[in-house]
């Protein structure tokens, strides 16, 4: 199917597919001597349809098994094409790094091998050779300097950990609020012109500043230009105005967060039954004191968000506005991968059983998401589920985006080191972490402990929020592997 030219004005979207449908039904209604050419058009209007899993959940139940077969080789043989040019396209190269897939390398070694016996009557190779290193990781790209900053990062989902104060923190950025407390304005600028300098503040290096009141001026100033601009920081905070639960540093943060998650979850509203999907769904979470369930909730949300955005801009017949993997696009669309596409080239945890807790989980999300996603409750089955928590507990990263400032941070802590030990947590954050995302470039960079060598970069949340950016710790020349402190 590579190079098959496809439409992009909806209307020429549209009539292709007819075209193409009607093609396949015709062809298909002469027996199976004309499968093969059916499977061809069905396939065809798949790659226009703007919901593909619905389509096929539609093909499962209307056409005759053996064509529906034929159509999922094809599907397979394309993912299959696709995924082996994976890492030639991914990360992009404007992100100063590239991944070295291990499990493909150590095939081909031992391939080469034996060949290598046959031709030459070698020994064959042990089996060192295929297990020198398994999986895929990170590697720089170019020479940095200690300080450099590598590249940044959006996350694909996140979310404030158990324990936090969901008022101190964004529930779409993790940054850290303003309280009314600080911007009693009145008060504070009175408090700021009382205040007296102290002598240690005037001293610079050991001698008396002579300019003490230019000096104060500067202090006071700074003080008050602070003040400014915490309150127009707590001017523009708003929260969820049907439950009254959840923050936001700012209505764009609201709008990004609420169709991503939020709108399936809230437990707002004017009916007070427990039994309610969302409010079920919330006690599912704090009982199990786990996050894992929502982050794929908000997983499935962000897919959803991203290829409604799509289908929308298609049908308006304008270019489709950036989202939060924009920044992993190749230019090119038939190498583009989606969210799930990226999560399924992830490393996994340990298997764990199919709980009843998980039971419980899936059948929430199918009744909080399903009716939203088209085949979701076909599509994610428990097995299904438990590969995406698996994935997810194995990626994420619990950080801290800013110290929390309150009197309860040792219950806080408390909290969150327990929930930590289900992802890795950064040592750059100890037991101050507050939130929890996922990265999906980041997701590649190896554990400077598990391979018992110094870390070379950090995680750094230069601007108070979940954005990443992946610095230097020191010296690195091009092709060196990265590594992060965790714990």
């Amino acid at each position: 199917m590579e190079g098959l030219d496809v439409p992009q004005r909806p209307e020429e979207r549209e009539a292709y597919f007819m075209k193409e449908v009607s093609a396949g039904e015709a062809v298909c209604a002469q027996g199976e001597k004309g499968y093969e050419q059916a499977a061809k058009h069905f396939y065809h209007a798949l790659k226009v349809y703007p919901n593909p899993i619905e389509l096929v959940l539609i093909y499962q139940r209307t056409i005759p098994e053996q064509l529906f077969t034929i159509i999922m080789a094809m599907m397979a043989q394309e993912v299959k094409i696709k995924k082996e040019k994976y890492y030639e396209v991914f990360p992009p190269s404007d992100m100063n790094v590239y991944v070295k897939d291990f499990n493909a390398k150590n095939k081909t070694s031992a391939a080469e091998g034996k060949k290598k016996k046959k031709d030459t009557k070698e020994e064959e190779p042990t089996q060192e050779v295929e297990e020198v290193k398994k999986g895929a990781f990170l590697f720089a790209g170019k020479d940095f300097k200690q300080g450099d900053v590598i590249y940044t990062e959006e996350c694909v989902v996140s979310s404030l950990l158990p324990g936090v104060d969901a008022a101190s923190f964004c529930a779409g950025c993790a940054t850290v609020l303003v309280t009314k407390e600080q911007v009693a304005i009145e008060d504070k600028v009175k408090e700021v012109e009382k205040e007296e300098v102290s002598e240690e503040t005037l001293e610079k290096d050991g001698e008396k500043i002579e300019e003490v009141q230019e000096t104060e001026a500067v202090i006071k100033g700074e003080k008050l230009q602070q003040l400014k601009k915490d309150q127009e920081k707590y001017d523009n905070q708003t929260q969820c105005p049907v439950c009254k639960e959840v923050f936001y540093c700012s209505s764009k943060c609201r709008d990004e967060h609420y169709p991503q998650i939020h709108q399936y979850v809230c437990t707002g509203g004017e009916s007070s039954d427990e039994s309610r999907p969302e409010k079920k769904f919330a006690q599912l979470l704090s009982s199990n004191n786990t996050i894992i369930p929502y982050l794929v909730g908000m997983f499935f949300g962000t897919l959803l968000d991203i290829e409604t955005t799509k289908e929308k801009s298609l049908a308006m017949g304008v270019s489709t506005p950036t989202n939060k993997l924009s920044y992993l696009s190749t230019g090119n669309k038939s190498l583009d991968f989606t969210v799930w596409e990226h999560l399924e080239r992830l490393s996994s945890s340990e298997k764990s059983s199919d709980s009843a807790s998980d039971a419980e989980a899936l059948s929430l999300i199918n009744a909080l998401f399903g009716s939203k996603i088209a085949g979701l409750s076909e599509f994610v089955n428990l097995e299904r589920y438990v590969m995406i928590k698996e994935k997810l507990a194995a990626n994420c990263f619990a950080f801290s985006t800013n110290l929390a400032e309150s009197s309860d941070s040792e219950k806080s802590e408390t909290s969150v080191a327990k929930i930590c030990d289900s992802f890795k947590s950064l040592e750059s954050s100890g037991s101050s972490a507050n939130a929890v995302a996922l990265y999906i470039v980041s997701s590649y960079i190896s554990s400077a402990s598990e391979a018992k060598v110094p870390s070379n970069v950090d995680f750094k949340f230069l601007d108070g929020n979940t954005k990443l950016s992946l610095v230097a710790k020191s010296d690195i020349s091009k092709d060196d592997q990265l590594f992060v402190g965790i714990v």
